[in-house]
């Protein structure tokens, strides 16, 4: 029953929605001729007032949680594709650096136990030595807490631009960089 319901309410919604569009009746009340228009019913135009101000694509809790799940997708819904691509192209590094990381250190402490053959002493015994790339297993668990932390920044700060595109979506902003010499000036200008 609710499944027809939806659509009867949708259709009534649509129905009453264009009485909104009937044409504004122009005749004036003292023109018109009793006999000619015995029920002549008059529409005063009515000022039509229309919103200046237009919200952005999807609302800003909705940019954020977009780019908090996947980097870019909040960007790429507000039509910022260059903001959007970066975030994923920092992304996609990030994860393809953490998956080297992890196997660069799965070597290095395959190689924590390993020794390396040094020579050959006086006594004709062989002498081995500790493997120089065994010192590497905390250096690689640090590489990968680096790559790890820059995921999840990459995360949080593509959510909180997103969130910050879409509050600012209708202040016009034109930054520029010019040169000069030496001298780099960034210049932005924001009109409110």
């Amino acid at each position: 029953m609710r499944i027809l319901a939806l659509p009867a309410l949708g259709v009534l919604l649509a129905v009453s929605g264009l009485g909104a569009q009937v044409p504004v009746d122009t005749v004036r009340a003292d023109s018109v001729r009793a006999d000619s228009a015995p029920s002549a019913v008059i529409v005063e135009p009515v000022a039509i007032r229309r919103d200046t101000v237009t919200g952005p694509p999807i609302s800003p809790r909705s940019a954020f949680l977009r780019s908090l799940i996947v980097p870019g997708l909040g960007q790429a819904a507000l039509d910022r594709g260059t903001a959007g691509g970066i975030f994923v192209s920092l992304e996609a590094l990030s994860l393809l650096m953490t998956i080297k990381s992890k196997r660069d250190l799965r070597v290095a402490r395959r190689l924590e136990a390993d020794s390396v053959f040094f020579g050959i002493d006086p006594d004709g015994d062989t002498v081995f030595v500790a493997s120089p790339l065994a010192g590497r297993v905390r250096a690689r668990k640090q590489h990968v807490e680096d790559w790890v932390a820059l995921l999840i920044f990459n995360h949080l700060f593509a959510a909180a631009d997103a969130f910050v595109a879409a509050q600012l979506w209708d202040v016009p902003a034109r930054v520029s960089v010019t040169r000069d010499g030496d001298d780099t000036r960034l210049t932005a200008t924001v009109r409110w």
